[in-house]
């Protein structure tokens, strides 16, 4: 078989165009009018990065030591393992910051995986936008959006919320978490009516892995999917109207506002708010450039 025929049967795109004229894997605008006419294109003589897809909205590189301070000011540089993270710059085009100025409710800049670096939570810690909740209603609201995180699992199986930006089961918002028994959940909440409640997918403790969950109302197709180091392990409809509304909370991370602490380990957060209908093709390149060193 050809390596052209190897890469649509790798990808299972319908169709397939490939133009080269350099080395990154970027995608055309066109895409979301025409999803079975996929265009590849090659530019530049660079790996894919995330921000080949334009809509890269929030990017946390928990690894990255110069993106981190000590101090919720940023005026105090992380320089080794095992210092205080307080502040994390977002490297999407939402920009702004997470931060933390309690100190006991601080991250640890700390071992992530083998020799990898990133933040270590321990169910009292979490890190929350600088920008207002209005900036995240896009992950509740049906838009079409990408979360991807290079995480490692807690060592004890509970209700943990990775990301969140909702505090009760009556609020609007969104929500991704570990559950008991270790698995993975995602919800989106309209007050006290549940639009998306994915939940199930069963991990192990203290393991590393990569989750990605798409979610965009109404499509054709499944609204919600879960994929677990690349694998479509989860697909769900939505069972009510998403709420336009603003969420409950700006974005948390290691936490809802209430509490449910996280226990567990995240290296890196990617969140693209992409058009509607916008294909799922890059989802293997994100996920592929989510765990390298």
């Amino acid at each position: 078989m050809n390596p052209l025929n190897l890469f649509r049967r790798f990808t299972t795109w319908a169709v397939l165009a490939a133009v080269v004229v350099g080395g990154v894997l970027s995608y055309t605008s066109s895409e979301a009018r025409t999803p079975q006419r996929r265009l590849l294109v090659v530019l530049g003589g660079r790996a894919w990065q995330p921000s080949d897809v334009a809509t890269l909205v929030v990017r946390l590189d928990f690894d990255d030591i110069s993106s981190l301070s000590q101090t919720d000011d940023s005026s105090s540089p992380v320089t080794a393992s095992g210092q205080s993270i307080g502040w994390i710059r977002n490297k999407g085009t939402l920009g702004g910051a997470f931060s933390q100025g309690t100190g006991t409710a601080k991250p640890t800049y700390d071992t992530f995986s083998g020799s990898l670096l990133g933040a270590s939570f321990d169910g009292g810690d979490s890190l929350v936008s600088t920008l207002s909740a209005s900036n995240f209603s896009f992950l509740h609201n049906g838009s079409r959006r990408v979360i991807m995180i290079d995480m490692v699992t807690p060592a004890s199986a509970a209700f943990q919320s990775v990301l969140d930006t909702n505090n009760a089961s009556s609020a609007i918002g969104a929500a991704v978490y570990c559950n008991t028994p270790m698995s993975f959940g995602s919800s989106v909440a309209n007050g006290s009516t549940a639009v998306i409640n994915a939940a199930g997918d069963t991990v192990l403790v203290g393991t590393r892995y990569t989750r990605t969950e798409r979610f965009e109302d109404s499509i054709s197709g499944n609204d919600f999917i879960r994929r677990i180091n690349g694998t479509e392990t989860q697909t769900a409809e939505r069972a009510a109207v998403p709420s336009a509304s603003g969420p409950n909370n700006t974005l948390y991370i290691g936490a809802r506002p209430s509490g449910s602490g996280f226990t567990g380990k995240i290296r890196r957060i990617r969140i693209w708010h992409v058009p509607p209908g916008y294909p799922d093709d890059f989802l293997p390149l994100g996920e592929a450039e989510i765990v390298k060193p």
